[in-house]
């Protein structure tokens, strides 16, 4: 079944934007109606009234195909990473590494999971629905946080 585009798309307007709100997660849009093409339906739950026997994986299938192309970055990075603490001879060509004579003195190995999040109790939040700050983006006011950090000493 094809969705109306228009009429799916004006609810977002008169639930959402028209009152100065925006989608803070994809997992909003998803609470939304998606109208049925065809113009005999005004809601979604009009038409499941009509099929009562459909199964929830089959009314929940546009939003699963949806929602995993509504994150256009993710919040959690898993980061690994393999430091060394290095020491040049003296008096040797400070561009060139020599691993006869230079010596790595210390190595870790390890990974670390960070969330990057929005505080929303931080004051001064700009309203991006005024276009006085339609240039504005929401990267100065992340956050991070590790969650964890595991090194690797095999």
């Amino acid at each position: 079944m094809d969705i109306d585009v228009d009429k799916t798309l004006q609810a977002f307007e008169d639930n959402y934007f028209s009152k100065g709100k925006l989608f803070i997660t994809p997992s909003e849009i998803t609470t939304m109606d998606l109208i049925p093409s065809g113009g005999l339906y005004s809601s979604a739950a009009d038409l499941w009234k009509e099929f009562p026997l459909t199964g929830e994986n089959i009314k929940e299938r546009p939003y699963a195909t949806i929602y995993p192309r509504l994150t256009t970055k993710s919040n959690v990075y898993n980061v690994h990473y393999r430091v060394q603490v290095l020491r040049k001879r003296p008096g040797s060509d400070q561009q060139v590494w020599d691993e006869a004579k230079d010596v790595a003195l210390a190595q870790r190995r390890g990974n670390s999971i960070i969330e990057r999040y929005l505080d929303m109790n931080r004051t001064g939040i700009p309203d991006y629905s005024l276009p006085v700050n339609a240039g504005l983006t929401a990267e100065t006011l992340y956050r991070f946080r590790i969650l964890s950090n595991q090194e690797f000493n095999p």
